[in-house]
């Protein structure tokens, strides 16, 4: 074949593969939980992104935000990484979202909550977000009991009493006592009580999927590096 002819062979070719590239369909978007198709224009489902990249159809982002409001301890609906409320506010079936979003998102203030306040009535003991609390006194948004922010006992006037700072310091002191001897962390984000049982120091916390250092307590990252931890080149491996 002479070089004019295997030029031209070659040039058909590459328009070909051109031709071929432009027209290419695009690979099928579906969701990554169930794999149904995605595409409403064409007769598929509506597929919501989530932060991870990842697609989610509505009905899969229904039943994880069930399974969400049904675990106990709580756990947030998940993927690679948390789901926004956002998110489920657009994707979940609105008679769920409608009766149940406003107790997930206090179920989720509670579980990053750094400064955790409790009802002091046992019998009710429901958590006291943030908005409910001024600068003394914690109301239940459950039994509208009001709690003193300082001693954790029922609301008074004046100083606390030293039995209530007492016992209040009391449970906080056995509960640290209880964690260095059984050598439990905290997690740095929830503040949860974490034990490792074996392996590396690289720790996910149960309840609300932080990676940290069991060794130094620091969040873990790509570049974590540490005397006592070590270094994770990839956290993926």
């Amino acid at each position: 074949m002479s070089r004019i002819a295997a030029r031209s062979v070659e040039g058909r070719l590459q328009r070909a593969i051109q031709h071929e590239r432009l027209h290419q369909r695009p690979a099928d978007v579906i969701c990554a939980c169930c794999h149904t198709q995605g595409a409403p224009a064409q007769g598929g489902v509506r597929l919501f992104s989530i932060p991870c990249n990842h697609l989610w159809c509505s009905d899969c982002l229904t039943h994880v935000f069930d399974q969400a409001l049904k675990s106990k301890p709580f756990r947030p609906a998940r993927c690679c990484v948390d789901i926004h409320p956002d998110i489920l506010k657009a994707a979940v079936d609105p008679a769920l979202v409608a009766g149940h979003m406003d107790a997930y998102l206090a179920r989720l203030e509670e579980l990053h909550c750094r400064n955790k306040l409790y009802c002091h009535d046992p019998a009710c003991s429901a958590f006291i977000p943030e908005g409910n609390r001024s600068q003394r006194v914690g109301i239940c948004p459950s039994c509208h009991a009001k709690t003193c922010k300082k001693c954790k006992a029922k609301s008074h006037w004046g100083p606390c009493s030293e039995e209530n700072l007492s016992k209040a310091a009391e449970g906080d002191e056995q509960l640290l006592a209880l964690a260095e001897d059984k050598k439990w962390k905290r997690c740095p984000q929830c503040s949860a009580m974490v034990e490792k049982e074996r392996g590396c120091p690289h720790m996910v916390c149960a309840l609300c999927r932080c990676d940290f250092c069991y060794k130094c307590g620091k969040l873990y990252d790509e570049d974590h590096d540490c005397e006592e931890g070590g270094r994770v080149e990839n956290l993926a491996d």
